[in-house]
């Protein structure tokens, strides 16, 4: 392999790991690290430097490790529902205030609605999201908030939640969720979930329960 070649790698090691240790989600970290650790193993193996080849080895080693531990956690998911006025909802939602913010620009934290539903989402008993909704003409459901904190954002917790709420909105009738994304990252979510996006109003996404 060109000496070029290898300096790519040598890069390409570095800035896996760099931009690894910058994720909030282990798992993520954990994967990135993996690709990291192990483009810097080949580029010791390439240049021969047997400490930089060996360490990241075992570096490699236990991020598998980790990273099949965490598949194989069974996690323990609830909802609980809850109101604007209690005291914990507050605080979560202040703690969170400015990244809940970021993802949901179109709603004001401090005039939320207190005839919407909201729902904690408990991961291992920890409140980890929460998630708004109101009713809407037509058998619809109005998606306020669908917020998880970075730490969980695996999925897990969504597909627990659309799970649960399907049966439940279906048997009071309801039969398409309403959505905004207009932050990005979100609007990627949503597709992930089966959201269509309407093309007749910007940043509106769609969904049969």
């Amino acid at each position: 392999m060109s000496q070029v070649m290898i300096e790519w790698i040598g890069y390409a090691a570095s800035i896996m790991v760099a931009v690894s240790l910058t994720m909030s989600n282990i798992r993520m970290l954990r994967y990135f690290n993996l690709v990291g650790s192990s483009l810097f193993s080949a580029y010791g193996y390439f240049l021969n430097l047997p400490p930089v080849f060996l360490v990241n080895g075992f570096i490699i080693l236990i991020n598998i490790y980790y990273l099949i531990k965490m598949e194989r956690e069974k996690d323990s998911f609830s909802l609980i529902p809850t109101q604007i006025d209690d005291a914990f909802f507050q605080k979560f939602t202040d703690f969170y205030h400015d990244d809940i913010s970021s993802y949901f620009p179109n709603i004001s934290l401090e005039a939320l609605s207190d005839k919407w539903e909201y729902l904690f989402i408990l991961r291992n008993m920890n409140p980890v999201g929460i998630f708004a909704f109101s009713e809407a003409e037509q058998r619809k459901v109005d998606i306020h908030l669908d917020y998880v904190s970075p730490k969980y954002r695996d999925f897990k917790n969504s597909y627990y939640l659309f799970e649960k709420l399907q049966a439940q909105l279906q048997g009071r009738g309801f039969k398409v969720y309403n959505a905004v994304g207009m932050h990005p990252q979100h609007a990627k979510y949503l597709k992930k979930f089966g959201f269509m996006e309407n093309p007749d109003i910007p940043n509106a996404f769609v969904k049969p329960i």
